[in-house]
């Protein structure tokens, strides 16, 4: 009973140290112009969601166009709902993939990873000759919005400061919504093939972008170890900020220092943690756990439900 009231007493100072290291950081978080890297940043790695809205939003310029007499691919009115809906299962599945990917990879390297199997997935559909490699295409391309989309916001919530997060975080479904329009646009004048090759361009773009110029999540590179890649990002990130009062440290200094400080307070507790499985499931079963997950499993319940994919995938048919 002790021990464990010690180290609940050990847990409270390390938050309380953390605490009070982000509201030191966060005097000098105020200029918008400073955090002009991490805009930028953010807004490049969020820019894959294009291809979130391009995917969603084919099946609607794809559908009337098989549907039609002179197409050279005959699909039933069953077949036209499976080439809608696959993209849609898919993401859970690739859901379950991201997160353990972007644990082992990296933020950036997963949303580039998901390049492969979403280039594969246009060049499927673009030059299918049946159903079954449509239905190939739509599968890697929706296995690939999944795995694609969830790091980019895991990285914006890591690398931007807290007063901007939730309007970078939207960027994303921002860029979606460009995606879509993008592709009804493009499916009201080409043809569906034609649209599925310019689509590839759309996936490199973002990959490109961010091989050239963001850096990796500095909390993902100190959680492995690599300080001196973190130190770089940092100073990417923090190079427009002036240079603190009272301290000959720099922000990205101070910030590193924060991070490493929350690692080993997480190492520390892991090592006094019996079982650490454990530890984590009474964290669920906490109110702090549990009520945020009900509330958010209702929320999207309501969403999913409320009818929107049915009107993206027939969007064109509708009209």
């Amino acid at each position: 009973m002790e021990i464990r009231e010690n180290s609940e007493h050990n847990k409270d100072d390390a938050f309380r140290e953390i605490i009070a290291s982000c509201r030191s950081l966060s005097k000098y978080e105020t200029n918008t112009r400073s955090a002009l890297p991490q805009i930028f940043s953010a807004i490049i790695a969020a820019a894959f969601h294009i291809v979130i809205g391009i995917s969603l939003a084919y099946s609607a310029i794809l559908i009337p166009q098989l549907e039609d007499p002179s197409s050279d691919i005959v699909v039933t009115k069953s077949q036209s709902s499976w080439i809608a809906s696959i993209i849609v299962i898919m993401v859970p599945i690739g859901s379950l993939f991201a997160g353990v990917m972007m644990e082992f990879l990296g933020r950036l390297n997963t949303i580039k990873l998901a390049a492969v199997p979403c280039i594969i997935g246009w060049i499927a559909i673009a030059m299918a000759d049946s159903f079954f490699w449509i239905m190939v295409g739509r599968v890697l391309t929706g296995f690939a919005c999944a795995i694609g989309t969830s790091p980019a916001i895991v990285y914006i919530t890591e690398v931007s400061r807290p007063d901007m997060r939730g309007s970078l975080i939207s960027s994303g479904p921002t860029i979606a919504s460009l995606g879509m329009v993008i592709a009804y646009a493009k499916g009201a004048y080409l043809n569906w093939r034609l649209v599925a090759w310019i689509n590839i361009v759309y996936t490199l773009v973002p990959v490109i972008l961010i091989q050239l110029f963001v850096p990796e999540s500095p909390v993902w590179l100190v959680s492995k170890g690599r300080i001196e890649d973190a130190a770089k990002s940092l100073r990417f990130l923090y190079k427009k900020y002036p240079q603190p009062e009272h301290t000959d440290q720099t922000l990205s200094e101070m910030h590193l220092s924060a991070l490493i400080k929350e690692r080993e307070n997480k190492i520390r507790e892991a090592e006094k943690s019996v079982d650490a499985n454990k530890s984590k499931l009474r964290g669920f079963l906490k109110p702090t756990g549990y009520k945020p997950m009900i509330i958010l499993f209702w929320f999207f319940l309501i969403q999913q439900f409320s009818g929107i994919y049915i009107t993206l995938f027939f969007a064109v048919t509708f009209i």
